[in-house]
């Protein structure tokens, strides 16, 4: 919660994503500040086998497929 760089969200919803505060089986993926840190939302999005990726491995990762630069 709390946890939405612009930059990042407008780069996901640019790309077609939607950004929402609940985590369900349509969820795709749970961004985090930090991992470690155990939450209601990550334990639903293990529960859900929904991967979970703090800011830099969310931007690593999407870099795989798309053109973006650091938020």
């Amino acid at each position: 919660t709390g946890f939405r760089p612009k930059q990042l969200i407008q780069r996901i919803q640019q790309s077609g994503g939607v950004i929402t505060d609940d985590i369900s089986k349509k969820t795709n993926a749970l961004i985090v500040k930090e991992k470690t840190k155990p939450s209601r939302k990550t334990k639903r999005a293990k529960e859900l086998h929904i991967p979970i990726f703090d800011l830099d491995e969310f931007i690593y990762h999407y870099k795989q497929y798309k053109d973006f630069d650091t938020v």
